[in-house]
């Protein structure tokens, strides 16, 4: 699964991760029965270059991995923003309906002298008219 570039060429996925995750293991095993061998033995010594061939391997992943992750965390986040500004733009625009709309809007009519005597009743001015 280890490539060379410094760039993921795609984004990674869990089941890239999972396979990787699964081979390494394996690896892992095969090389820790050749590593138990007699201490003094071509195998052990192979076991060994191996296992630090695989380490290795494994800290490419890991940097691939944490490209990718960042990658996407970064287009996330500009997504994010751009998002955020469109919002911005519709209520701009909604505020600026709703004032345009209150314009259009018909301006209350004074009513009749006497539902202007109503009102002021209402309002708890009780003199009269013409006093």
């Amino acid at each position: 699964m280890s490539t060379p570039s410094s760039r993921p060429k795609r984004l990674i996925t869990h089941e890239d991760v999972d396979t990787w995750l699964h081979a390494t293991s394996t690896k892992r095993l095969e090389l820790h029965i050749q590593a138990t061998a007699p201490v003094h033995s071509p195998e052990r010594a192979a076991a060994f270059v191996q296992m630090s061939e695989l380490v290795l391997d494994a800290l490419e992943e890991v940097r691939i991995i944490s490209a990718s992750l960042r990658e996407g965390s970064q287009k996330v986040r500009g997504e994010s923003k751009d998002l955020r500004a469109h919002a911005t733009q519709l209520r701009t625009r909604g505020t600026t309906l709703v004032e345009h709309m209150a314009q259009l809007a018909p301006r209350p009519v004074e009513g009749s002298d006497a539902e202007r005597r109503l009102r002021n009743i209402c309002n708890g001015d009780h003199r009269r008219e013409g006093s």
